[in-house]
């Protein structure tokens, strides 16, 4: 696929933006999405996760039907879709729906999940389909852990097309972006890709710095919509991308009909403790429980929290008192 010859973006709208209304976008939603940011010029677009579990919405499973009538619709942008390292039924969701990728993203959260994601990527290989590694989380883990990673997934770089990272919990500062992605640049000469999230606001910040420092391909989605406080905007991410390829050009008008098609629950109120949830390295998948556990002191709770590397919320949740 040329767009790994070249700077580009995925739009992850259908995906990530799903974390705000548990995927339940309709058909006539998803065929807009897609068609529309095809008519931009986007170069890859994520329908959503790829799985067989049968409870789960539209674009939380992206079945074989939906798929098919979408490549009949696109015209020049890739379709992509995302699959979970630990999902069970890999063989029938690659087998239905193989014909209709032409990129497979495998998301990974810890080192130790690498090697199920490499025998994945070794079945997308086989099928002809891009695949790359997502590895979650990006700020969870030092600069050392995480190059480790990287090198750990280089032993199987003729597997993976691209290495992506993620900043999941938007709490990472350009500098820190740039410095790592220059350190993964010396043990990954493949492509390399960054997906940030906006809880402190440096979401488009932090895709610029990455493209800096050596990334080539980047995530944004409709206003933003995406877990917690959100992602890059697709338009500051396609801005960034004609910053670093000139020849570049996008179709912005095609854009201004996407900004109104999605009613995506998004919390005012939530903003600020999303900002929190950020500034201390936590995940915004955190804050609702959070807010369940200590209702109107979760402000005063989570100003008092020292940030560090948390991995599981139960390393910040004080044991309630037991009344008798």
């Amino acid at each position: 696929m040329n767009f790994l010859q070249k700077h580009s973006a995925i739009d992850v709208t259908l995906r990530d933006a799903g974390f705000l209304n548990n995927w339940d976008f309709s058909e006539s939603e998803v065929f807009q999405v897609v068609t529309g940011m095809d008519k931009v010029g986007v170069d890859v677009i994520e329908v959503g996760y790829l799985s067989e579990d049968p409870e789960s919405m539209l674009t939380a499973t992206c079945p074989s039907s939906l798929l098919a009538s979408l490549k009949e619709k696109v015209n020049s942008a890739s379709v992509g879709g995302m699959l979970r390292c630990y999902e069970e039924k890999v063989d029938e969701i690659l087998d239905s729906r193989g014909e209709f990728l032409d990129l497979i993203r495998i998301v990974v959260s810890v080192k130790e999940e690498i090697p199920l994601a490499i025998k994945i990527a070794e079945k997308i290989k086989k099928l002809g389909i891009l695949s790359s590694l997502n590895f979650a989380n990006f700020t969870v883990y030092t600069p050392d852990e995480l190059l480790s990673a990287v090198k750990l997934a280089a032993t199987a770089k003729e597997v993976f097309d691209i290495f992506y990272f993620a900043d999941s919990r938007g709490a990472a500062q350009p500098d820190e972006v740039f410095s790592f992605i220059k350190s993964a640049r010396q043990e990954w000469d493949g492509v390399l890709g960054f997906h940030a999230h906006d809880m402190l606001g440096l979401a488009s910040a932090n895709s610029h710095a990455a493209m800096a420092a050596g990334c080539t391909i980047i995530d944004g989605s409709i206003n933003g919509y995406g877990l917690g406080a959100g992602n890059t905007k697709i338009d500051q991410a396609l801005a960034i991308v004609e910053h670093f390829h000139n020849e570049k050009l996008y179709q912005y008008q095609h854009l201004n009909s996407l900004f109104h098609i999605l009613q995506v629950p998004v919390l005012p109120e939530q903003r600020y403790l999303q900002y929190l949830a950020g500034s201390k390295n936590l995940s915004g998948l955190w804050v609702a429980p959070l807010l369940e556990r200590y209702g109107n002191t979760t402000i005063d709770f989570l100003q008092q929290l020292p940030w560090k590397r948390y991995k599981t919320i139960e390393e910040i949740l004080q044991p309630q008192e037991v009344t008798v």
